[in-house]
């Protein structure tokens, strides 16, 4: 399980990958309401997955980054 920050506004989610390999998100900040929902990637072989800003257009913008079993970096 990894914690990533999302956005702008500080939120943050829990992503997790389970045995059979798939990839799955939270959001935390949605755990007190009735709007839980868990989204489902289609990732293969991810190892890691960390936070991170890599777009130009918007400063400050966090989104998480997949690592896989060969090192590729995924991103959203």
């Amino acid at each position: 399980m990894y914690i990533v920050g999302i956005g702008t506004g500080g939120y943050k989610s829990v992503y997790f990958i389970k045995e059979d390999g798939k990839v799955y998100s939270v959001c935390i900040d949605s755990l007190s309401t009735n709007q839980m929902e868990i989204k489902e990637y289609n990732y293969k072989n991810i190892v890691n997955i960390t936070g991170g800003s890599f777009e130009d257009e918007y400063s400050g913008t966090l989104n998480p980054i997949f690592i896989d079993i060969d090192g590729n970096i995924i991103t959203e």
